[in-house]
Formats: C-alpha cells, structure tokens, sequence
C-alpha cells in the first residue's frame, strides 16, 4: 500500500489539503515500520527524509516558519505548520543502528 500510493507532492486523494499533517504521519508510519525506501515509480526510490526535507524546505516563509496556503484544517497557522515539519523530519531522522 506505501509504495503504490507514496509521493511528498500532496495529500492522496486531498491535493493540498491537509499535507503537512499528512507528512506527520506519513514519517510515523514509516518510522514505526523501519520502512526507509518508498518506491513511487518503477526505477525511481526516494528517501522519505530527503523527500519531505525537500518538500517542505522549498515552502518555508521568510518568517522562517512552515504553512500551508490551503487554510483548512488550520495548517495556514504557522506555528501549527512548523509543529508539523518538525515532528516529521524528527521522524526521518536515521536510527542508531542496533547492537547485536
């Protein structure tokens, strides 16, 4: 299910809306699921952290702050915005490798 639906450009099914808090989760789940290589299309792998690294740096305000234009769900507020991006590149963050 991950790899048929995974891409960092929107929300699946909603476009914009929502997509920050679709990043949160996003980035959860694959956390959780030690799933670090979502393949979208055939020949091409991203990294979830470079890919939401990338999507959501290219949005960034002058204000130094993360909103999303699309005002439901309130992600247009930009301290609910940044709480979102955060938790979701602390989740992208790699894990220390496990002792054996």
């Amino acid at each position: 299910m991950v790899t048929k639906y995974y891409t960092v450009e929107e929300n699946p099914g909603m476009g914009q809306q929502g997509v920050l808090y679709y990043y949160q989760m996003f980035s959860k789940v694959l956390s959780t699921m030690d799933y670090r290589h979502p393949q979208g299309q055939p020949g091409k792998v991203a990294r979830l952290a470079q890919g939401i690294g990338r999507a959501t740096l290219q949005d960034a305000t002058r204000k130094r702050a993360w909103l999303n234009k699309v005002e439901r769900w309130y992600e247009s507020n930009p301290d609910l915005g940044t709480a979102y991006v955060l938790i979701s590149l602390k989740y992208c963050e790699p894990k220390a490798a496990k002792a054996r």
